[in-house]
């Protein structure tokens, strides 16, 4: 019934096995100590598979194969039997219980968790509520950066809040500077209107007794007042599109040189500077660049009228043309000086703002 293999793991276990039929009688035995008994009522069975021992250092354990029932019994002290009784009913009972308790904890867990996360959640776009609030109502505060997934929506919030900040501050600027500017064009518009006002009506109320050159020098005032107001409407409106971006350039080659020569002749031929001293000066023979070439008559006519108005009749105004070199590359410089009086301190901070007092710059371009 064992072969050799079961045999020798009984050997090496310190085992023994008995076989029992249906009736209690042993059929086969090895390794099975004296005393023990080979016939067995089904009470005894029952006793030897729940109580009895052999002796304190066997330990008997029971099964069945087939049609016969065994016993196992191994000598060792370190080896135990407990046999395990259970009622169904209560263990369906407990479990029922278990798995309640389970579910109510897991529950309870789930809604703490869930506080917690949607809390951790709902903070920050609270805040951010308040913070896209704060930009409707133009309040442009910075927002503490939290850690986590709304770190890089916080930190684009304040960047667009420091460029709203800035724009705004840029629009009341040109709000302040547009109203100033007007104030100032208006101001110095009440000078030439007033003088023309006064010539024609000088020459309504005295039209035959002016002479022949009274009337030119009179109507040559009344010209040059006309210009120079058409002069301070035209820059006010050359300002604006400045601002706006809204002046198309129009690039040609023009040779820098011939080109100021020119506009100095056109000055000296000017009869109200005719007798001033304008110098030219050009270092080198030809410089073409590409310019816009009544942007550029502007802005260097904008310098020398400053230098002449601004001074004296004896002030020299010196124009000179060089060629330069600025990291490896030609450049033309035009340098426009004079050996007037100069700014005052107190307006220097204010002479590159395009936006100046005409009484400052009359054609009302900043030299930037």
């Amino acid at each position: 019934m064992v072969n050799e293999e079961g045999l020798e793991k009984l050997r090496n276990t310190n085992a023994w096995i008995q076989f029992l039929n249906d009736k209690g009688e042993q059929v086969a035995a090895y390794y099975t100590p004296q005393k023990l008994q080979t016939v067995y009522s089904p009470v005894e069975i029952v006793q030897m598979y729940k109580y009895k021992e052999i002796d304190a250092e066997t330990t008997v354990f029971a099964g069945e194969a087939h049609e016969f029932s065994y016993f196992v019994g191994v000598k060792d002290r370190g080896i135990g039997r407990y046999v395990l009784s259970y009622n169904y009913v209560h263990i369906l009972k407990y479990f029922n219980i278990i798995l309640l308790l389970f579910l109510t904890v897991d529950i309870i867990i789930a809604l703490v968790i869930g506080l917690l996360f949607g809390k951790r959640l709902t903070t920050p776009l609270n805040t951010l509520i308040e913070g896209i609030q704060q930009l409707r109502e133009r309040r442009f505060k910075k927002m503490s950066i939290p850690k986590g997934v709304y770190e890089d929506v916080f930190h684009n919030m304040n960047e667009l809040s420091v460029k709203l900040d800035q724009y705004e501050k840029e629009r009341d600027q040109l709000d302040q500077m547009r109203e100033e500017w007007i104030s100032n064009v208006s101001h110095d518009m009440k000078t030439p209107l007033a003088s023309i006002h006064g010539y024609t009506e000088l020459m309504k109320d005295n039209a035959t007794e002016l002479t022949p050159q009274e009337l030119y020098e009179f109507t040559s005032i009344i010209n040059r007042q006309s210009v120079y107001m058409k002069n301070l409407l035209d820059d006010l409106n050359l300002t604006m599109r400045l601002r706006n971006q809204r002046l198309p350039l129009h690039f040609e080659d023009v040779d820098i040189v011939g080109f100021i020569r020119e506009m100095t002749i056109e000055l000296l031929n000017d009869s109200q500077f005719g007798d001033r001293q304008v110098e030219f000066e050009a270092n080198v023979d030809k410089a073409m660049h590409k310019v816009d070439k009544n942007l550029l008559k502007r802005a260097i006519f904008n310098f020398i009228y400053n230098a002449l108005v601004h001074n004296d009749e004896n002030v020299v105004v010196k124009i000179q043309i060089d060629d330069i070199h600025l990291q490896s590359e030609h450049h033309t410089q035009i340098t426009i000086a004079d050996n007037g009086r100069g700014i005052p301190s107190k307006d220097l901070d204010q002479v590159l703002n395009a936006t100046i007092e005409v009484r400052i710059l009359p054609v009302n371009m900043g030299p930037a």
